[in-house]
């Protein structure tokens, strides 16, 4: 199918909230981030070890003389998938050889077979669910395919390859996420987004191996999430047929359509002024990214609700860094809601010019408090015997969770967009179900079986 690229300007650009007052979670760990989660109100953090708050107290869950189950120095993503949290390792227990892990209402558990190798670079980036299998993106040589690299699923019983290697040198190059939308598995590595739709692959943007070639002469990409049903790309993104500079782009399936444009020869293309645009991420119904400012070379958070880009606040300055000025953007990689506070992570020393490491939230954020007072929520049949559609009013996908009149859970669902249908398979009687974005309940409503 032939793939369109529209070039559009933002409807509205608001400028800076000059009142953002950042704060730090008292004993919040200061160093060593690689990536956090949300799962059952907890935020869990990897700096190396895995980090759990519960609101109040920090708890380091693993250390290097536990047993196997538990994941020893993660150097990895961490990701919450149908009431999991993932986790990757490496295993000293073995020398050069990396895990994966799962945690599990309070207990560790180890998801492997065959250890993975990594030559001593072992990471893991990214985890996702695809056709009912976990998958795992990074850097890594496949367990039980040793000639495959950097994507791997979990059949049940060992770690397998997707067939197909990245890059020029598989062994050394990254794929940096992986996400689940609309039945395919896409992958970011270097400049391109790569589409799986479970037995073969297609590239989306990038030539010679497009199929169909894409005018994608040039950029690198940043990050990738799926945002109001559309699977929005980061990055710098440069146009071979028009000479732009796009920074952030929607996918709905068959076609891009540009979100923020950066500039060409001097020439600003659009409101958002930026000269790149970084790591994403989901919160309420709005999504939040970092970016480079042309004008001034700073770095700022910004949120874009569909419609308008909103300058949430300015996070580094220029040379804020001085281990490595100039590349303030990279520093920050993750933003999550938790508890309705706003929070970043990254490697960043200060923010904004106040000293906060790793570990940085907005409190009480009014876009995600209010935003639980509009949320609707309706299944449809109910009563219902094996299948509901589900249909809420976020611009996100949601996660849902059942429960019986006792409060056990008994069936969880993750990235639900709205109108998507659920094969149930519950005995006959009264449930609640209730929808989420992470780390808060946002809405609840009752369940027949019949």
């Amino acid at each position: 199918m032939k793939k369109i690229f529209t070039l559009l300007a933002l409807a509205g650009f608001i400028h800076l909230n000059a009142q953002v007052n950042w704060q730090q979670y008292p004993g919040a760990p200061t160093g060593g981030f690689w990536d956090m989660d949300t799962l059952n109100g907890k935020l869990y953090v990897s700096t190396g070890f895995v980090q759990e708050y519960d609101g109040s107290t920090w708890t380091t869950m693993n250390n290097y003389n536990n047993s196997s189950n538990t994941p020893n120095k993660t150097k990895s993503c961490v990701k919450a998938i149908d009431g999991k949290l993932y986790a990757g390792a490496k295993d000293f227990n073995t020398s050069g050889e990396g895990t994966i892990h799962y945690l599990s209402a309070g207990t560790w558990s180890l998801q492997q077979n065959t250890d993975f190798s990594y030559n001593g670079s072992y990471k893991i980036r990214g985890f996702a669910k695809f056709n009912s299998e976990i998958h795992a993106c990074g850097q890594f040589q496949v367990p039980a395919n040793p000639g495959y690299y950097q994507i791997a699923k979990w059949n049940g019983t060992d770690w397998t390859g997707l067939g197909k290697n990245f890059g020029t040198n598989p062994q050394t190059t990254e794929v940096k996420d992986i996400e689940a939308f609309q039945g395919k598995l896409y992958a970011t590595e270097g400049s391109n987004v790569w589409a799986y739709n479970g037995t073969t692959w297609d590239s989306i943007l990038y030539p010679p191996n497009a199929t169909p070639s894409f005018p994608m002469s040039a950029g690198s990409i940043s990050d990738i999430i799926v945002f109001n049903n559309e699977l929005y790309v980061s990055g710098f993104m440069h146009l071979g047929l028009s000479n732009m500079n796009v920074l952030l782009a929607k996918y709905n399936g068959t076609s891009f359509t540009s979100v923020a444009k950066g500039e060409t020869s001097g020439t600003v293309l659009s409101a958002g002024t930026y000269t790149s645009i970084g790591r994403m991420g989901v919160v309420g119904n709005k999504l939040y990214f970092f970016a480079k400012k042309t004008s001034d070379n700073h770095v700022y958070l910004v949120n874009y609700d569909g419609t308008s880009i909103n300058e949430v606040s300015k996070v580094a300055d220029y040379g804020d860094f001085t281990f490595s000025p100039g590349n303030e953007l990279t520093m920050f990689r993750k933003v999550i809601g938790y508890n309705n506070d706003l929070v970043i992570g990254g490697t960043f020393t200060k923010v904004n010019g106040q000293t906060l490491s790793s570990i940085a939230h907005i409190p009480a954020v009014v876009g995600i408090s209010e935003s639980v007072k509009e949320v609707t929520l309706s299944l449809s049949p109910n009563p219902a015997s094996n299948q509901v559609t589900i249909k809420h009013s976020l611009n996100t996908s949601v996660d849902l969770v059942i429960t019986d009149q006792c409060g056990r859970i008994v069936s969880t669902y993750e990235n639900i967009p709205s109108g998507d249908k659920l094969n149930l398979h519950l005995s006959k009687g009264f449930y609640f179900c209730s929808i989420s974005t992470k780390s808060q309940v946002l809405k609840t409503t009752k369940l027949i079986i019949e």
